[in-house]
């Protein structure tokens, strides 16, 4: 929509009507009266009239004029995208300018948790989907002429966009799936110096046999790790996916959390197989050190779980290595596949912006128009949200351009939502994450680490 256009067209269409119609009323009062005395004092009343009203119609036009500010996390393939589809927007849509401050990770959490109470907010705020409902009463609501609740469910996976729907209202779009889990990223390069063939998982057991082989240790020194998997994503949706894989459930639908279970232990003892193979030392190789984005990068690991993001994050300073990577997908623990994730990346607007029209049409531009979607995840390295933006022509270029995608869209019918918490970094960085760690460190049972981690997370609701 381009704002000033439509909104000058309608200007000049209800100055021009009204004019009409104070002409048409003119005429009738002079020439029925036959009073030619009052003739050029009613020319004068409707030339008044007609200066007002192309002065109302210019001060119309000339406030469509509109800046906008969008905050978003410091990612510069990101910002790329989302520079290039607001030039686009901005030359089709004179009189909006829209510019963008970028933050890291953990200051930008801060930032939105200080600046959001005090009204001091961006326009547009990129947000992490799993966020959102954290921040709901500070967020307009998706007007029902962009999208509804319901044309939201059907159009994007599941997983994607349940974390920007709070309370049966819906508060943003996503443009990202977020996938940290289900498959394997591997180095070829170390497949093909050990002389092993593209490996086949049928299970878990299997997994662990190829985890063996690509591990390099000097005595009881883990040297290169045959699979990273101890960051803090990834033993936190590690732990997650496997517990649902077994058809259990790590919460109830009042909210409350439920670790201390029997699917939760047997998740447990298969992640800690791994350390006790000793494919892996999770005090080397954790999400301080040797983190498994690193890891790979470095060849101090063969394989890791980790989303496809990474390799568009380290593709430009490692172009060669890059071509080495791919994904095998992993076995499931129990009868059905099942993978949770968090909602990605995507757009909000603050209740309190004065440019809401125009703010949520540029969000409709970037996320609901189909090309527009794909280029941003084109241009991000980003898996779709959008369920069309997976099949068809749209699939044929995101795998020509990125093959490794494959993996990581198979595995999106199979994904669903982490659910709904309080603080989802308090959840997986501060309370999941260290008590799993501690039990594969040996220094707690998977008895005391999971009943420490229910109480924690209960409590954090």
């Amino acid at each position: 929509m381009n704002f000033q256009k439509e909104q000058s067209c309608g200007s000049l269409r209800q100055a021009t009507k009204l004019a009409s119609q104070t002409k048409r009323l003119t005429k009738t009062d002079v020439f029925t009266s036959n009073d030619k005395k009052n003739l050029p004092f009613t020319n004068l009343k409707l030339s008044i009239v007609l200066v007002s009203l192309l002065s109302l119609f210019f001060l119309t036009t000339t406030a469509v004029a509109q800046d906008l500010t969008v905050w978003m996390h410091q990612n510069l393939i990101m910002q790329d995208a989302l520079d290039e589809l607001a030039k686009t927007y901005m030359e089709e849509n004179d009189g909006v300018t829209i510019s963008f401050e970028s933050f890291s990770y953990d200051s930008y959490l801060q930032s939105l948790q200080t600046a959001l109470p005090s009204n001091n907010e961006a326009d547009i705020m990129q947000l992490f989907g799993s966020w959102v409902c954290s921040f709901s009463s500070h967020l307009a609501k998706v007007p029902e002429d962009i999208v509804s609740v319901e044309k939201a469910q059907e159009d994007f996976f599941e997983s994607s966009i349940a974390g920007y729907i709070c309370n049966d209202e819906l508060y943003g779009i996503p443009q990202e799936s977020n996938i940290e889990f289900g498959a394997v990223l591997i180095n070829g390069l170390h497949l093909n110096r050990a002389g092993l063939a593209t490996p086949n998982w049928p299970t878990w057991d299997a997994v662990r046999k190829s985890a063996r082989a690509l591990t390099q240790r000097q005595n009881d020194y883990v040297l290169r790790a045959g699979l990273h998997y101890t960051s803090m994503d990834q033993i936190g949706f590690s732990l997650l996916s496997l517990i649902k894989q077994q058809g259990g459930v790590y919460q109830l639908e009042d909210g409350t959390f439920t670790f201390d279970t029997e699917e939760a232990a047997i998740a447990l003892e298969l992640l800690k197989t791994f350390v006790d193979d000793g494919t892996i030392d999770p005090v080397l190789f954790n999400g301080n050190q040797n983190w498994v984005g690193d890891c790979i990068y470095t060849e101090s690991c063969a394989m890791g779980i980790i989303g496809q993001w990474v390799i568009g994050e380290y593709r430009e300073y490692y172009p060669e290595l890059s071509k080495e990577l791919y994904y095998l997908p992993l076995p499931y623990l129990g009868e059905e596949q099942h993978v949770v994730t968090d909602s990605g990346w995507g757009m909000t607007v603050s209740e309190n912006s004065e440019h809401q029209d125009v703010a949520w049409d540029f969000i409709k531009f970037v996320g609901l128009n189909l090309d527009n979607a794909l280029r941003f995840n084109i241009v991000s390295n980003t898996i779709p949200a959008l369920k069309a933006n997976t099949t068809g022509e749209a699939q044929e270029t995101l795998y020509e351009l990125y093959p490794y995608f494959d993996t990581i869209i198979e595995l999106l019918p199979y994904t669903s939502y982490i659910g709904t918490t309080t603080d989802r970094d308090l959840l997986l960085y501060e309370i999941i994450y260290p008590n799993v760690m501690a039990v594969l460190q040996d220094l707690q049972t998977i008895e005391e680490a999971l009943a420490i981690i229910e109480t924690e997370a209960n409590e954090s609701q």
